[in-house]
C-alpha cells in the first residue's frame, strides 16, 4: 500500500505545480509560462530516458561500463529532474525583463552548473547507500547492490578486482531475491580493498568543486538580493549564498 500511495502523491504534486503556473498565468505571462512548460516536458523526457538506461543495464546484465556511461545516465536521470530544470525554471520566471540571446547563454551556464552539482549529488547518494547509517540515510543500506545498479563504485570494483571480477558479476546477475547478505558483504569488501569507495568520494568532491567554480562565474546572479514588495519577480534572496550552501550540503551529508 505504501508504494502506490507514494507514487500517487508524487503524481498529485506534479499536477499542483502545473496548476500554480496556470493560476498565475496573467502575472507570469504567456511567453514565460510556455517556456516553463517546455522545460517541464524536456525534464520529464530526459528523466525517463536516464531511468530507461539504468533499468536496461540491470535487465540486460550489462558490464564493462565506464565513468562516462555513468555520467551520461546520471545527467539524464538525476541532474535534469533535481537540479537543471529547477535552476532553469527559476531563472526564467525570476528574471523580470530579458532578451532571448542573454537567456540562451545564461541558461546554458546554469545547465552546466546543474549537471556538475547533480553528478556530485548522485555519486554521494550512491556512497551513502553503500556505507551510510540507516537512521540518517533513511533507505536500505546496500540496496543498490541488491538491485544490481551500475554505480560508479560497482563499475570501478568490477574493473579493478582482477580475479574476483567474475565472482562480483555472478552475484550482480542474481535476482534480488537470491542475493544473500554474504554476497553483498563480499562486494563491499572488494570495494574497500580496491579503493572503490574512496574513488567515488574523490569524484563527488571533484564535481562539487567544479560546480562551485562555475557558480562563482555566474555573474548574472547576485550575492545578496534584498527583496522589496515592488520587486516580486527579482531573483531569490541570497542567490549565490543559497546555491553555495547547497553545493556544500551535497558532499557534506553524513556518511
Amino acid at each position: 500500500v505504501g508504494i502506490p500511495r507514494a507514487v500517487n502523491t508524487g503524481d498529485a504534486t506534479y499536477l499542483l505545480a502545473l496548476s500554480f503556473l496556470l493560476e498565475n498565468l496573467d502575472t507570469v505571462g504567456v511567453s514565460k509560462a510556455m517556456h516553463v512548460m517546455h522545460e517541464i516536458e524536456n525534464m520529464a523526457r530526459q528523466s525517463v530516458e536516464g531511468q530507461s538506461m539504468e533499468l536496461d543495464w540491470v535487465a540486460n546484465h550489462t558490464f564493462g561500463l565506464g565513468d562516462e556511461d555513468y555520467y551520461r545516465m546520471c545527467t539524464k536521470k538525476t541532474c535534469w529532474y533535481t537540479f537543471i530544470a529547477p535552476l532553469r525554471i527559476g531563472y526564467i520566471t525570476g528574471t523580470p525583463v530579458w532578451k532571448e540571446e542573454d537567456m540562451i547563454e545564461n541558461l546554458a551556464r546554469l545547465t552546466q552548473f546543474g549537471m556538475m552539482l547533480g553528478i556530485a549529488f548522485q555519486i554521494q547518494d550512491d556512497l551513502l547507500n553503500l556505507v551510510g547509517k540507516l537512521e540518517k540515510y533513511g533507505k536500505e543500506i546496500a540496496g543498490d547492490i541488491y538491485e544490481g545498479k551500475r554505480t560508479i563504485m560497482l563499475n570501478h570494483v568490477i574493473a579493478s578486482s582482477g580475479q574476483h571480477s567474475e565472482a562480483i558479476k555472478a552475484i550482480i546477475r542474481k535476482p534480488r531475491s537470491e542475493k544473500k547478505k554474504k554476497d553483498v558483504n563480499f562486494i563491499l569488501r572488494q570495494m574497500d580493498a580496491c579503493g572503490s569507495i574512496e574513488y567515488g568520494r574523490k569524484l563527488a568532491e571533484h564535481f562539487a568543486a567544479q560546480a562551485l567554480q562555475m557558480l562563482e562565474g555566474l555573474d548574472f546572479l547576485r550575492e545578496d538580493t534584498l527583496i522589496q514588495p515592488a520587486e516580486k519577480w527579482e531573483c531569490g534572496h541570497m542567490d549565490k549564498r543559497l546555491l553555495r550552501e547547497l553545493v556544500n550540503y551535497v558532499v557534506l551529508r553524513h556518511l
